[in-house]
C-alpha cells in the first residue's frame, strides 16, 4: 500500500513539475520557481515517509490498515498543500517575472513593460518646474476649425511673448520686404558693430499652418537682442489655405530683398520645427533658383528628412504624455520616409529634393555651414541626429547640440536658463561662420580618402 501510494503521489506529481519548470523557463522564471520547488521536495519526501511507516507499522501490529492510510493520506494531502502553494508561488513568480521582462519581435519591435522614467538630473531647477507644468497640464482639444486655432495659440502663447518683450526689450516693425510680411526686430540698445552689416532670417514653427507671431516673437527677441543684430522674421504663406512651396517662395523673395543690401556670406537663416524644416527646405530652393548661397544655417528642433527614429515613440510619452499609435497604424510621424500629414504637403513628395533635401546628398552638399539643435524629450531628436549625420557625410561643417530631458521646442519659454543658451550657442555659431568666403565643402567619403 506505502509503495502503491508512493508511486502514485510520485507519478502524478512529476510531469506537473516537468510542465511548470518548462513553462518557467520559457517565461524566465525558472530560477525563482526551482528555488521554490527544492523547498517543497523535501516536505513531500517527509510526508510519504510518513505515510509508508505509518501503513508498515499497521501491518506490524495487525491493526487497521485502512486507518494508517488514511493517516498516511493525510500526510499526503499535506503534502499535496505544500506543494501547490509552490506551484502557486512558481506561477506568479513566472508571470512576474514574464510582465516585467523587455521582449523583443523577429521584427526588432521591442516591448518594453511600464516604468517610472524621473526627470533629468541635468536640468536646471527653471527648466524642472517647466516640465512638471508641461507634464501635468492636460493638452487642450483641438479647435473646431483653423481660424480658432490659431487664434487659440497666439493665446495660449501670449504670456511667453510678454515675458520675451520684458527680458529682451526689441523694436518691433511690421512690414513687408519683397512683397511678402515680416517682423523686423532690432534691440533697443542698438545693433552692434560687429553685427552692422549683417541680418538673421528667422522662420517661425506651427506645422506650417500656425503659430504666425507668437512663434516669431519668443525666437526673434532674444535673438536679435542677445546677438546685438537684426533679425527678420518672415510671415510665410501657411496651410490649409495655402500648399508647397508657397512658403519656400515667399522665404526666397524675402531673401532676394535682403541681398540688395547684404552680402550672402553675411546673412544667416534659421527656424524651429515647421521653421526649422523650411530653413531647409529654402536653401534647397534657394540653388535650383540660383540665389546664392547665404553665410550659415540654424535647424533646430527639425530635420532635413522625415521625423522618424526612435523619438517618436519614446521622446513624445516624455514630452506631452502623448502615445503613438503603433507603427503600422494611424499618424504617419515615426513612420520612415514620410511626410508630416500637415495640410500644406498635401500633393507634395517626401522625396522631392525641395521637400526633403536630406535624401539627396548633392543637395546637402551645398548647404552651408549649419547648426543643428534639439531636445533629448523632443519628437525630433532622432531626426535631429540624422540630420546632422548626413550634413557630415555631405562634407558639410555642422555641429549637433542636444539638452537632455527637454522637449520639442523647449526655448520658446526665454525663462530657462537652458533657452538662452540654445540661442547664444546658435549666435556663437553664426558669429563664427557669418562674412567667410564660401569654401568647397569636403565629403565624408573624400575624408575617408585622406580628402583628395
Amino acid at each position: 500500500m506505502g509503495a502503491a501510494i508512493t508511486d502514485v503521489l510520485t507519478l502524478a506529481l512529476r510531469p506537473v513539475y516537468a510542465r511548470w519548470r518548462g513553462w518557467a523557463r520559457r517565461n524566465g522564471g525558472v530560477e525563482s520557481t526551482g528555488a521554490m520547488v527544492r523547498r517543497a521536495i523535501p516536505r513531500l519526501e517527509t510526508g510519504l515517509m510518513h505515510g509508508q511507516l505509518g501503513i508498515f507499522q499497521g501491518r506490524r501490529h495487525g491493526r487497521d490498515v485502512p486507518a494508517f492510510c488514511r493517516s498516511a493520506l493525510r500526510h499526503a494531502r499535506r503534502v499535496a498543500s505544500a506543494m501547490a502553494m509552490a506551484f502557486c508561488g512558481l506561477c506568479s513568480t513566472a508571470v512576474s517575472a514574464q510582465a516585467d521582462r523587455v521582449t523583443a519581435d523577429a521584427d526588432g519591435t521591442v516591448h518594453v513593460p511600464a516604468r517610472q522614467v524621473p526627470l533629468s538630473n541635468y536640468l536646471s531647477p527653471e527648466a524642472r518646474d517647466f516640465m512638471i507644468r508641461r507634464l501635468t497640464t492636460p493638452i487642450p482639444p483641438a479647435a473646431a476649425d483653423i481660424v480658432q486655432a490659431r487664434a487659440s495659440v497666439e493665446t495660449t502663447l501670449a504670456p511667453l511673448v510678454s515675458a520675451a518683450q520684458e527680458r529682451y526689450p526689441a523694436r518691433v516693425l511690421r512690414t513687408t520686404l519683397g512683397g511678402v510680411p515680416v517682423l523686423d526686430v532690432s534691440p533697443r540698445a542698438g545693433i552692434s558693430k560687429r553685427n552692422a552689416h549683417r541680418v538673421l532670417i528667422e522662420l517661425h514653427g506651427g506645422a506650417f499652418a500656425i503659430c504666425e507671431t507668437a512663434c516669431a516673437m519668443v525666437e526673434s527677441l532674444p535673438a536679435a537682442v542677445i546677438g546685438g543684430i537684426r533679425v527678420v522674421a518672415v510671415s510665410y504663406r501657411q496651410g490649409p489655405e495655402h500648399k508647397f512651396p508657397a512658403a519656400s517662395e515667399d522665404v526666397a523673395a524675402v531673401y532676394r530683398a535682403l541681398l540688395a543690401h547684404y552680402r550672402p556670406q553675411n546673412i544667416g537663416i534659421f527656424g524651429c520645427s515647421a521653421g526649422g524644416m523650411l530653413a531647409a527646405e529654402s536653401l534647397a530652393w534657394f540653388q535650383t533658383h540660383g540665389l546664392p548661397r547665404p553665410g550659415a544655417a540654424g535647424i533646430l528642433c527639425a530635420s532635413v528628412v522625415d521625423f522618424g527614429g526612435d523619438a517618436p515613440f519614446v521622446g513624445w510619452p516624455l514630452d506631452d504624455g502623448t502615445l503613438l499609435p503603433p507603427p503600422s497604424e494611424g499618424d504617419r510621424i515615426g513612420r520612415r520616409g514620410e511626410l508630416p500629414p500637415f495640410p500644406y504637403f498635401e500633393g507634395a513628395e517626401a522625396r522631392d529634393p525641395l521637400v526633403q533635401p536630406g535624401h539627396f546628398p548633392e543637395v546637402l552638399a551645398r548647404f552651408p555651414p549649419t547648426l543643428v539643435a534639439t531636445g533629448s524629450r523632443g519628437f525630433d531628436a532622432s531626426s535631429a541626429y540624422e540630420t546632422h549625420r548626413r550634413l557630415w557625410r555631405a562634407g558639410v561643417p555642422t555641429e549637433l547640440h542636444v539638452w537632455d530631458g527637454l522637449p520639442h521646442g523647449f526655448h520658446s519659454d526665454t525663462s530657462l536658463p537652458e533657452s538662452r543658451e540654445l540661442i547664444q550657442v546658435m549666435l556663437r555659431f553664426f558669429d563664427a561662420q557669418l562674412g567667410r568666403r564660401a569654401r568647397q565643402n569636403i565629403t565624408g567619403e573624400s575624408l575617408k580618402r585622406g580628402g583628395e
